[in-house]
This record gives structure tokens, C-alpha cells and sequence, in this order.
């Protein structure tokens, strides 16, 4: 918000208009944690395990959100080490969620990632890391 808009009356901030919701995927390499909301309700949080906290939205419960930790030092480095024949520069934010429970030692068809895990990956799809990264 600009200085001129913070001085405008309460009126006249009720006419601005905001624009819609719009997915946006944010890396913090101080952190090494890539955060994604996928709408934009009310939420809260709930680990999974070291890796992968879920938001929720407070009112339905429905998965909104994901912060994913270690991407970096972690995820990315198992993922080489795989072999998979996988450029590094297309990874995509859906393959690592579904790194995550591998290098938990989760399982990953069981209920608790597949649950939290699929309302993400159509959003996720579109999310190349690396290239995340490398914007921050």
C-alpha cells in the first residue's frame, strides 16, 4: 500500500478494488521452505511430519496450503541421488510432495499424504522449482 492510500478516508478504501485470488508459490532461501496456498481461505496449520505442514481451511477442513521444509538441503539432494533421469531444471513442486513421504520413511499411498497431497498437485504441476529458487 502507498503512503497516498494509507491516508485516504474509510470511504474511499472501501471503493478500491482488489484483485481475485491467484495461487503464487514463495521460496525462502533463508529458510529453505517453499510455501503455496492454493486458496484463499481462513486457515490453520497441521504438521504431517518434518517435511510438510498442511494449512486448512478453519470452515471446511479442505487442504488450502502447504509449507515444505528442507527443499534445498534435503529434498532436492534425495532427489539426485535417485537417479530418476529427471532434468533438474523441470522439477516440479508435485514430484517433491511426493518425495517428501519417501524421505520421511512415510508411506506415500497412505491416506494421510494421498489426502493432503492431491488437492495440491493440480497447482503444484505448475510450479517449477528450481526456477523458484533461483528467482529469490
Amino acid at each position: 500500500m502507498s503512503g497516498k492510500e494509507r491516508h485516504l478516508p474509510l470511504s474511499e478504501l472501501r471503493k478500491l478494488k482488489v484483485g481475485g485470488f491467484r495461487p503464487k508459490p514463495h521460496y525462502d532461501a533463508e529458510s529453505d521452505t517453499l510455501t503455496l496456498f492454493i486458496a484463499p481461505d481462513e486457515a490453520r496449520r497441521e504438521r504431517v511430519d518434518r517435511f510438510l505442514t498442511v494449512y486448512r481451511a478453519r470452515e471446511t477442513n479442505a487442504v488450502v496450503g502447504c509449507l515444505v521444509k528442507d527443499v534445498r538441503s534435503v529434498l532436492l539432494k534425495n532427489l539426485q541421488s535417485m537417479h530418476l533421469g529427471i532434468e533438474a531444471r523441470s522439477v516440479q513442486l508435485w514430484l517433491l510432495l511426493y518425495l517428501v513421504p519417501l524421505v520421511a520413511e512415510g508411506d506415500v499411498g497412505s491416506r494421510k499424504y494421498r489426502e493432503v497431497i492431491e488437492p495440491l498437485s493440480r497447482v503444484a504441476a505448475t510450479v517449477n522449482v528450481l526456477e523458484l529458487i533461483a528467482a529469490n
